[in-house]
């Protein structure tokens, strides 16, 4: 994580300490090497619907309900995903 993001998943979790939870979730996510992984499906069943309740407009705390925290927070809790592979999503 840069310095930038750094300062800036600082920033999201001390005004929303549950979204530490969901970084750490979406890193504990493994790729198990079997045929086939699809980060994207950790990432809208899981993920992503614990996501909007914390941040963007649905979020309970008013400071976060803005696009360039939800987009913070999407990209940097996305980052901790391992790549798909064999999937085809893309």
């Amino acid at each position: 994580m840069t310095k930038e993001d750094k300062a800036k998943w600082d920033a999201l979790i001390k005004v929303e300490p549950r979204l530490e939870d969901l970084f750490y979730d979406a890193r504990a996510v493994k790729d198990l090497g079997k045929k086939q992984f699809c980060a994207n499906i950790a990432w809208y069943r899981k993920l992503k619907p614990r996501l909007v309740r914390l941040v963007g407009f649905e979020a309970d705390n008013k400071e976060l309900r803005t696009v360039e925290a939800y987009m913070d927070a999407y990209r940097l809790v996305y980052k901790e995903l391992p790549s798909c592979r064999n999937c085809n999503c893309f």
